[in-house]
C-alpha cells in the first residue's frame, strides 16, 4: 500500500505486510476503514492470519471490558459479516433461471425485498408442467424506484462499494442456490467477481 518499488507488480493492489498486521490486530479500526474496499476472500485471509496471531500469543481477557461492576460491555467484533438475507421466492426466480439483476443484492435492496415481499406481483411460469407463481422483477423494480429506503435499482448506478457488496451477496446467493462452493457456477462467479 505505501507505493515501493520493491512491490512485486503481480501481487494484489492491497498489500499487508507483517508490520502492518501487526497493526491491523493491535488497531482493528484501521481495517474497518478499508473493510469496503477489501474482497471478502481477502477479509477471510486477514481474520484467519490475525486469529492465529492471536492464538500465538495465548489467551486474552481483552474480549469483555468492565466499566462499573455491574455492567458489562462485550466489544463489537469488527470482523463479523453482514449476513445477508436471500428470501424463499428470490431463490425460486434463480431455480427457473429468471436473471435477477445484481442490484437487488445489496444490503439495502435485500433488506427491503425482504420487508415488502408480500406487495410484490407474481407470474406464472405456464410453459413448466407446475406452472409456479414467481415474483415479477419487474414489478419489484418499479416499486424500488418508487420507494425512498430502496435503491439503486440499474447495475450501471452502483458505484465500487455497493457493487462489491452486491457481488459478495450474489457469489453467497449462488453457493447457497447450488450448494456449495464447488459447484461450476460458484466458481465462475468467484473468479469474474475478483
Amino acid at each position: 500500500m505505501d507505493g515501493r518499488d520493491d512491490v512485486s507488480e503481480v501481487e494484489s493492489y492491497l498489500t499487508i505486510q507483517d508490520e502492518g498486521l501487526e497493526q491491523l490486530c493491535e488497531v482493528p479500526s484501521i481495517l474497518n476503514n478499508f473493510r469496503p474496499f477489501i474482497p471478502a476472500i481477502m477479509l477471510k485471509w486477514i481474520e484467519n492470519k490475525i486469529a492465529s496471531k492471536k492464538t500465538d500469543q495465548g489467551p486474552n481477557d481483552s474480549t469483555v471490558t468492565k466499566t462499573l461492576p455491574d455492567i458489562i460491555l462485550a466489544k463489537r467484533d469488527i470482523f463479523s459479516k453482514r449476513t445477508a438475507t436471500f428470501p424463499d421466492d428470490l431463490i425460486q426466480l434463480a431455480y427457473y433461471k429468471f436473471r435477477i439483476p445484481l442490484v437487488f443484492f445489496t444490503h439495502r435492496n435485500l433488506d427491503w425485498i425482504n420487508s415488502n415481499l408480500t406487495s410484490f406481483k407474481r407470474v406464472k411460469i405456464t410453459y413448466i408442467p407446475e406452472k409456479p407463481n414467481v415474483l415479477d422483477t419487474e414489478d419489484m423494480i418499479k416499486k424500488m424506484n418508487a420507494a425512498e429506503d430502496a435503491g439503486p435499482t440499474k447495475d450501471e448506478d452502483l458505484d465500487y462499494i455497493s457493487w462489491r457488496e452486491a457481488a459478495d451477496n450474489h457469489l453467497e446467493f449462488e453457493i447457497k442456490l447450488y450448494g456449495g462452493e464447488e459447484a461450476a457456477r460458484p466458481v465462475f462467479l468467484a473468479q469474474h467477481y475478483a
